[in-house]
Formats: structure tokens, sequence, C-alpha cells
């Protein structure tokens, strides 16, 4: 709900914080698109948290990771 109240403002960027965590599968693939969905049209530069490998390889253009308190690109489908 908090994430709707959120979309319904004007943005300049949107920051998301495991926007699909405590999700079911099938809802985590509809709450995908929607969000895909209005950040093309909207053009908005995004900031997406998680931990879902899977899910990062399906939603982002650049992918980094946290390790040994660097943050690194994941340039490899094996990282």
């Amino acid at each position: 709900m908090g994430l709707l109240r959120a979309l319904a403002f004007p943005l300049q960027v949107l920051l998301l914080d495991e926007p699909c965590a405590n999700l079911d599968p099938e809802t985590t693939l509809r709450v995908e698109a929607m969000l895909l969905d209005r950040i093309q049209t909207e053009g908005w530069p995004v900031l997406w948290v998680a931990h879902d490998a899977a899910q990062m390889q399906r939603v982002a253009d650049y992918r980094f990771q946290i390790r040994h308190e660097q943050l690194v690109e994941v340039t490899d489908e094996r990282d």
C-alpha cells in the first residue's frame, strides 16, 4: 500500500527497498511488471535494493553487490 501511495505523487527518482519482499511469486512478477512499466513511461531513475538475484536479473540494467565492504558491479550471470 505504501508503494502505491508513493507512486501517486510526482517523482524525480524512485528508491525501492525490497518492494516485493513477502509477496508470493505470481504477485511479485505482477508488481515488477507494473513498476517497470511506470518506470519506463515516466523515465524515472531508480535505485532498487533486493536480495533476490533472480529478481535483479529480471529488472535491472546494472547490478551491484557489496562484497567485503566494496561496491562491485555484477557482470557475469555466475556472480
